[in-house]
C-alpha cells in the first residue's frame, strides 16, 4: 500500500462501500481507495501529529466512513459519495482516558445502532453518540456511575450489551428506551 506499510500502518480490516475498498489507517494518516484489486485513490488527513497510534478502529455508516481515533485530535468522517471530510474535534476525552490507579490509556468500544455512531468511556458510564443523518452529537449516561467502563459493544436486535473493561457487570441497554439492566 506504501513504503510505510508494515509495522501497523493501516488497520487489518478492510470495509467495503459501494464497488470501493477503503484501507483505513492506523499509524498512518491517509485513506487508501482500492478498486478492481488497484489503488484508484488515496485521500490525505491533516497530519496532526508524527508518533503511533493515531486510530484504533474505523465504521462504516450507508455511504460515510468514520475514523474512530486513539492519539489523533479528532473523530474523521468521510463522505465517500461527496469526498468530503469533516473533523469532529472535542470529544476524544470521552472514549480515551488514563485510568489513574494505573497509569494505562485505554480506547472504549464502539458501534453502529440506528444509524448512530456510539463510542463508550473506557472508565465511567458516558457514551458519545453521533447521528450520521444530522450531525448532532449527544453524550449519554448510561446506568448507573459505576467506573466499570467498556470495552466492547455487541449489538442485539434493540439492545447493546456492554462489555466491561474490568470486574464482571454487563450491561443491556436499550438506546430507545433509555432502560439499563446489570449482570
Amino acid at each position: 500500500l506504501c513504503e510505510y506499510a508494515s509495522g501497523d500502518y493501516f488497520l487489518p480490516n478492510v470495509i467495503t462501500i459501494g464497488e470501493k475498498q477503503y484501507v483505513c489507517p492506523h499509524n498512518a494518516q491517509e485513506i487508501v481507495v482500492i478498486e478492481n484489486e488497484k489503488i484508484v485513490e488515496r485521500i490525505p488527513l491533516i497530519k496532526e501529529l508524527e508518533q503511533m497510534g493515531a486510530f484504533y478502529a474505523a465504521a462504516p455508516i450507508g455511504e460515510i466512513l468514520y475514523l474512530i481515533p486513539y492519539k489523533y485530535p479528532a473523530i474523521v468522517r468521510y463522505d465517500t459519495q461527496e469526498k468530503k471530510l469533516t473533523y469532529i474535534k472535542g470529544y476524544n476525552d470521552i472514549f480515551v482516558k488514563c485510568v489513574p490507579e494505573t497509569g494505562e490509556w485505554r480506547v472504549g468500544g464502539g458501534g453502529v445502532c440506528k444509524n448512530h455512531l456510539l463510542i463508550a468511556s473506557p472508565t465511567d458510564h458516558q457514551v458519545l453518540a453521533i447521528d450520521n443523518d444530522t450531525g448532532n452529537i449527544k453524550i449519554l449516561a448510561i446506568g448507573n456511575n459505576k467506573d466499570i467502563g467498556c470495552i466492547g459493544l455487541v449489538l442485539e436486535n434493540e439492545n447493546i450489551w456492554m462489555l466491561p473493561y474490568s470486574g464482571k457487570i454487563i450491561r443491556k441497554w436499550n438506546p430507545v428506551t433509555g432502560e439499563c439492566r446489570e449482570y
